[in-house]
């Protein structure tokens, strides 16, 4: 998105990579949680999705935060690098990925399938 818009990510200048890169691994611990938490009931219903996409948005703000006041920034510029990423393109691509990310996996888990075999795989004793 950021290359079709010819747009930062994070528009707030000399913060650096790291609180995007904390952002990212707290939007994703914060999704990877709420969607265990969800898998957990049986069967686990799609509306799981939901939190799971509210985790992800708000942990990659917080994560920001985090991230800029982790790398020695000021804490203004990492509340408004927050914000931008909040109400920019950033934060609605995060929410919808993490939507749709969701969705399949409990798409995965409800189609109780095993895994994928080969036909060498099989007993041989069954034919």
């Amino acid at each position: 998105m950021s290359l079709v818009l010819d747009a930062d990510v994070i528009p707030v200048r000399g913060l650096g990579a790291v609180p995007g890169v904390i952002g990212q691994v707290v939007a994703l611990g914060s999704f990877a949680g709420v969607l265990l938490w969800g898998l957990r009931a049986v069967p686990p219903s799609f509306l799981t999705a939901v939190p799971c996409a509210i985790a992800a948005y708000v942990g990659e703000i917080v994560g920001v935060v985090v991230g800029a006041l982790v790398s020695g920034a000021d804490p203004a510029r990492g509340v408004a690098a927050a914000g931008s990423v909040a109400v920019g393109f950033a934060g609605p691509v995060i929410a919808a990925v993490g939507l749709l990310a969701a969705l399949f996996g409990v798409l995965l888990v409800r189609a109780r399938t095993s895994g994928p075999r080969w036909t060498w795989e099989d007993d041989d004793d069954a034919a």
